[in-house]
């Protein structure tokens, strides 16, 4: 259980019903950062609407988002992160020994050229909040300028997301097989 009870429609006030529900859309729920984020709605509303547009509006490749969030999920130990989002890279295709190699933090051992360069500019971004000229110019050589500014966006928002699942401890998925060893 989290440090302070998740946020639900029954809780809100009830001016805030009419973000919680266009948030939740379909879905008809709210991941459970955004729960902890809507003791203040507005910062949950904007927090999911940046999450959504850098998992699914970049210019980078599905497999390439969902392995560096992997990435970003190992750099903060974030369990939940990695839990929710360890499906989602298997079924975008990254493939399973870059994923052994994040998890197991060998990189680059196991990635492919493509992999490592944007695994590695989430890394040196989080290890020292720099990244190297190398790391820079081999993604923006293969990105370009937009997916540079991509790549970036995606590293900060997930180790914001991260950061607010950690220090309010959000519980990992109860399935062992997704559970990020510590």
């Amino acid at each position: 259980m989290a440090r302070v009870p998740y946020m639900n429609r029954e809780t809100l006030a009830e001016a805030d019903i009419p973000l919680w529900d266009e948030l939740a859309g379909e879905r008809g729920r709210l991941p459970l950062v955004t729960q902890i984020l809507m003791y203040h709605p507005s910062l949950a509303a904007m927090a999911e609407h940046i999450n959504r547009a850098v998992r699914f509006d970049l210019s980078l490749p599905r497999s390439s988002v969902e392995l560096v969030i992997l990435t970003v999920s190992r750099e903060t130990n974030c369990v939940r992160e990695w839990g929710i989002h360890l499906p989602q890279a298997r079924n975008a295709g990254v493939r399973e020994e870059a994923i052994e190699s994040v998890r197991d933090k060998i990189t680059p051992k196991g990635l492919t050229g493509e992999e490592a360069e944007v695994v590695t500019y989430a890394q040196e971004i989080l290890r020292t909040n720099r990244v190297s000229d190398k790391t820079f110019e081999a993604n923006k050589r293969r990105l370009g300028d937009a997916g540079v500014v991509d790549l970036t966006a995606l590293v900060g928002v997930y180790s914001m997301l991260a950061t607010v699942m950690n220090a309010f401890e959000v519980e990992a998925p109860e399935d062992p097989a997704l559970q990020l060893p510590m």
